[in-house]
């Protein structure tokens, strides 16, 4: 299957329309037509129902509430799967969709639905803000090494978020080679981006030292270490991106310098998950509307045993 365009495109499309389905179901009555809505589902059929096929993915909250009522008519309907090229299957499909959709976006509990996914956003990034203080508190002076981890131009179109997922665990997995990481780096903060004017994605590690074990004029050998490290690991497909000298770079990627230059740290980064609306439908969005099972978008690794 090539997956670009759906994680890129589709997914984004498909995701803002399931919202608007819940605004006006829930918000707006009146306003809110059955038909019209089946006739759109229908209409994009062949854009949104791979990702209803694919047990590998999981999605936000919208998406998979679709695809929770997906399944269960299938249930209903006595189907394995739906046979696409069936007109009157694919209608009578819609159809109940669309009708268990509006009951469950209509439902009082949906309400709540939503405040626990925000809360639980929430919780997770102070749970990961909380152990970064623990971690620095008797230390007020860091030396923090920012890597920006992303593909050659040419490649990007090939390069899915499978691909993105196996690379960073080998990236990883390895980094242990370098020394320095290994026994000096407090922890190691990561988030994935998604840069929407380009469709492509670029991954953000901040790795956290003791300044008096890591001078600022040490910075640029670890950073050529973590550059020839992401190399390998991706069979020279990947490059790093410099913030400061790259920003002729063609491809789009001058929103992602600008995501760049506000990143001073770690810290900075995750409150503005909390500052700003981590579940954000807009196009310019450079959150993961699509990913494999247990990948994460943002998290941290501490470095309990030998880091000073």
């Amino acid at each position: 299957m090539y997956f670009y365009q759906y994680e890129h495109q589709y997914a984004v499309k498909f995701e803002q329309n399931i919202h608007r389905f819940y605004t006006l179901a829930r918000f707006k009555p009146n306003d809110f037509k059955p038909v019209e809505w089946e006739q759109l589902f229908i209409a994009t059929l062949q854009e949104w129902h791979p990702l209803m096929i694919y047990p590998e993915l999981e999605f936000d909250l919208w998406i998979t509430t679709f695809k929770s009522c997906y399944h269960s008519i299938l249930l209903e309907m006595g189907l394995r799967y739906l046979e696409i090229d069936q007109q009157d299957c694919v209608q009578k499909m819609i159809s109940m969709l669309v009708m268990k959709l509006q009951l469950l976006f209509t439902g009082v509990n949906f309400l709540e639905v939503i405040k626990a996914n925000n809360e639980k956003h929430a919780k997770q990034v102070n749970r990961i803000i909380e152990q970064c203080n623990d971690k620095t508190q008797y230390l007020p002076r860091l030396t923090t090494v920012k890597f920006y981890a992303a593909y050659q131009s040419h490649l990007v179109p090939h390069i899915s978020i499978f691909e993105l997922g196996q690379h960073l665990k080998k990236f990883e997995k390895n980094l242990g080679q370098i020394s320095l990481i290994r026994l000096g780096a407090l922890f190691r903060y990561r988030r994935v981006l998604r840069v929407p004017q380009s469709d492509e994605y670029i991954c953000a590690y901040f790795f956290s030292f003791n300044q008096d074990l890591l001078a600022e004029h040490v910075v640029p050998e670890v950073l050529k270490q973590l550059v020839q490290l992401w190399q390998v690991v991706t069979q020279f497909q990947g490059m790093a991106v410099n913030y400061d000298i790259d920003q002729n770079r063609c491809g789009g990627l001058t929103s992602a310098y600008e995501m760049f230059e506000e990143m001073e740290n770690e810290q900075h980064d995750l409150m503005s998950l909390l500052e700003h609306n981590y579940f954000d439908l807009d196009d310019d969005s450079n959150r993961l509307r699509v990913r494999p099972k247990g990948f994460k978008p943002y998290e941290i690794r501490m470095n309990s045993q030998f880091a000073i």
